[in-house]
């Protein structure tokens, strides 16, 4: 996966744009599992329970709330960009490649 790395221009390349926004969202989902206060803010927010996570997941507008979610906040954004060694940029650019697809989800 050919995500960016610091140096890179801030945007996800390559024909395969759409899943590799998607790899980030299900990493970024793995960021918050891994801090419990995240995790409980993200749940709140999105009126989930522990028990009803999992079903949650299998929706194809989950991957665009869990990037919504982390792109909400700077320290989020930044920590998490961090932790994969990408530009916050890419955070943001996968966010929108998501957000494409949700759109045109929508028209459909």
């Amino acid at each position: 996966m050919a995500l960016l790395k610091p140096e890179n221009s801030g945007q996800i390349t390559g024909g395969r744009a759409r899943e590799q926004a998607e790899a980030l969202a299900i990493k970024a989902l793995g960021f918050l599992a891994a801090d419990e206060e995240l995790l409980g803010d993200f749940m709140g927010q999105a009126g989930l329970s522990p028990d009803s996570l999992r079903d949650a997941a299998k929706s194809l507008n989950f991957l665009n709330f869990v990037m919504d979610f982390v792109c909400s906040n700077d320290t989020v954004i930044l920590n998490f960009a961090k932790s994969e060694k990408i530009r916050p940029e890419a955070v943001m650019a996968a966010r929108l490649t998501l957000e494409g697809r949700r759109s045109l989800e929508s028209h459909e």
